[in-house]
């Protein structure tokens, strides 16, 4: 196993979290978006301080999932030191427990975390601490007001849709990153948003406690036939075979948006908190494995759900609260190999009063703009106009590395060494540096999640970008007029206006766009 290097930021946050505790800020909050690798954050926290460590989860299903991902980043951690804590286990008595609120608010339970006195309290999607439940356990536990151990909590949302706040668990957000700077910065992937208005009529759906919509009110108005018509179309229009989730108003809505679907030809289920879980799992298996191509639920899937490579998400449950919207949209954002965007398909009131992309990513919004009179100006005028489509849709803020797949590896070749990313077995993953013309090799990490050895693979590659010229959308060669070989490809492609007044990084984007729609024809025959 190998240690897992940190991001700059991640450091930061964890010198942070030091630095506030010496300060005598001991219940704090750390305000990440999904994708931004929290559980690296707590892992390497629970590594440097070395003190008796309580990690609580919202869900039982993401038990084992923290405690492989803590192992993965501290392997020198032994399995044995971790217990976890649940409906069939019972590990109070380690250096590390990690357990479920649902099976830490169980009486005899918490009487036996108690007793372990722990120092450390990470508590996971710490916007749920609020409830009257997980405040007695956090009190209990002994890391209330006034506390001298310390408590962390991690979060997307720091801000609740009950309007319940979270000053009485936690005195201070002590990091923060936003949703804006991880995409600017290359951590997580540019969202591109697709507004459909429909003539709904929301000003009669009531509201919640929160001041959102009621789940019951809105199902009658978006689980009509005229609505699953167009969400079905629109994804056939705009996203067909792309990767995709859905979020519907409730279960029952969940489950006809799916049904809509499968009559309409494309793959789909739905899971819900109902199935049990084996069929969940199942259903989830099924997802990542490509055999399904849009996965169906309410709410399910808004925390604690990873699968990086979603192309798509389809919002076709209308929201007021901002906290909601980035969950939903936080599944897609993961970055994965050749990936440049995530699709996020908005259904909402003609008027476009809701939440939307322009929420998530105004600051994104305003460097597109930006960067679009930038590249217009540099345009050839006389440019046939889908190439200068081509070059205006190019996305400077997606991968910057065009991986090739192989079954289920990706490597990527330079001019002497490539980068490979290797599944081994039990779906665990290696990063390996080969020379392109020896049998020199050198191991980066092994044993790791697909996630994590594509963060490490891309690292090693941004390190070393001049080796991969040829991928390198900034490389100084992208000035240079555009090559013979470029210009017949184009000519046999049937281009010619405009193309001899291209640059070189010009005409590595047009083609490269033109060989994609290739791709995309043949897949969809």
């Amino acid at each position: 196993m190998t240690n897992i290097s940190l991001r700059q930021y991640q450091i930061d946050c964890i010198d942070a979290i030091c630095e506030k505790r010496k300060n005598g800020v001991n219940r704090q909050i750390v305000h990440l978006p999904t994708g931004a690798g929290k559980t690296v954050i707590f892992s390497a926290l629970v590594r440097k301080l070395n003190i008796k460590t309580l990690i609580i989860a919202h869900t039982c299903e993401l038990l084992q999932q923290s405690k492989d991902k803590l192992r993965m980043v501290c392997p020198d951690i032994r399995e044995n030191d971790i217990g976890i804590v649940d409906a069939f286990s019972k590990q109070f008595d380690r250096n590390i427990v990690i357990s479920s609120i649902q099976s830490a608010r169980k009486q005899l339970n918490l009487n036996e975390l108690i007793s372990q006195n722990f120092d450390l309290l990470i508590y996971d999607e710490c916007h749920h601490a609020s409830s009257d439940s997980a405040r007695e356990v956090i009190t209990q536990l002994g890391f209330g007001k006034d506390t001298s151990k310390l408590l962390v909590g991690f979060t997307a949302t720091p801000c609740r849709s009950d309007n319940r706040g979270l000053a009485e668990d936690f005195d201070e957000i002590v990091y923060t990153k936003s949703i804006q700077s991880m995409i600017l910065q290359g951590f997580l992937c540019h969202p591109k948003g697709v507004k459909v208005g429909m003539e709904l009529d929301l000003s009669s759906v009531k509201e919640d406690s929160s001041g959102d919509y009621s789940s019951d009110s809105l199902f009658n108005t978006m689980n009509t036939e005229k609505v699953l018509d167009i969400i079905t179309d629109t994804y056939i229009n705009t996203a067909l075979r792309k990767k995709a989730i859905c979020f519907g108003v409730n279960v029952q809505h969940a489950i006809n948006i799916s049904d809509h679907f499968t009559s309409n030809g494309i793959r789909s289920e739905s899971i819900d908190g109902t199935l049990s879980k084996t069929v969940r799992d199942g259903i989830l298996h099924r997802f990542n494995a490509g055999e399904i191509d849009v996965l169906t639920n309410c709410m399910v899937l808004t925390e604690g759900f990873d699968c990086p490579d979603i192309e798509c998400v389809i919002i076709a449950r209308p929201t007021k609260y901002i906290g909601l919207y980035q969950q939903m949209c936080g599944r897609g954002l993961r970055l994965f190999p050749n990936k440049e965007h995530c699709l996020i398909i908005d259904f909402c009131d003609k008027d476009h009063t809701l939440r939307s992309v322009s929420d998530l990513t105004f600051d994104i919004e305003i460097a597109k703009r930006e960067e679009f009179v930038e590249k217009k100006e540099n345009i050839p005028k006389t440019l046939n106009k889908v190439l200068k489509a081509y070059l205006i849709d190019h996305n400077v803020l997606g991968s910057t590395f065009k991986w090739k797949k192989i079954d289920v590896n990706y490597s990527i070749e330079g001019s002497y060494m490539g980068v490979h990313i290797m599944c081994c077995h039990d779906g665990l993953y290696s990063v390996v540096v080969k020379g392109v013309e020896s049998k020199n090799h050198k191991i980066l990490a092994s044993q790791l999640s697909f996630d994590y050895a594509f963060d490490i693979a891309e690292e090693f590659a941004k390190k070393h970008r001049k080796e991969f010229i040829i991928a390198d959308h900034t490389a100084q060669w992208n000035e240079e007029p555009i090559s013979a070989k470029q210009i017949a490809f184009l000519k046999w492609r049937g281009y010619r206006a405009g193309i001899s007044d291209l640059n070189k990084g010009q005409a590595n984007t047009i083609i490269g766009k033109i060989k994609q729609s290739q791709d995309l024809l043949q897949k969809s025959l």
